[in-house]
């Protein structure tokens, strides 16, 4: 069974951005190829990444970010992730610089943030849809409910 996750950027309630380079950083060494492709939407690109994790196939994953200098994202979503507490942390890693909240389809406990600061840049719908956030920051805490 799979499970779709969604990690967003949030500015007062509104779409947020946040560098590239992040995501680079976060998942570090797992990295293992990039490929850009421009797209015919005038001021984006097409960022694909590969991740190799000991004993586990490789993971590709794309994200569109904006063509600035440096480039911009809002969101990246994934399914079938690695099986590695390794990734997790990366997920993690970016949630606790970032004005991100990851989210996914479940009963409760669904949203999470890296940082309290986070909260007051989450629509205030998508909180009541969720709940309220908890604050994590080690992929322990991910699947811990309250």
């Amino acid at each position: 069974m799979s499970m779709d996750y969604w990690l967003q950027a949030f500015d007062n309630g509104k779409q947020g951005f946040f560098p590239l380079s992040i995501v680079e950083e976060a998942f570090g060494d797992a990295l293992t190829g990039k490929e850009i492709t421009r797209s015919q939407k005038a001021g984006e690109i097409l960022v694909s990444f590969k991740l190799k994790y000991s004993r586990q196939p490789d993971y590709d994953f794309s994200i569109w970010a904006t063509d600035d200098t440096p480039p911009l994202i809002s969101n990246l979503s994934f399914v079938h992730n690695p099986g590695t507490d390794a990734f997790w942390q990366s997920v993690v890693d970016i949630l606790t610089i970032t004005n991100t909240a990851l989210y996914w389809a479940d009963a409760e406990d669904a949203l999470v943030i890296g940082r309290p600061q986070t909260r007051q840049h989450l629509p205030p719908d998508m909180i009541e849809t969720l709940g309220e956030p908890r604050v994590v920051s080690s992929f322990e805490e991910l699947w811990l409910h309250k």
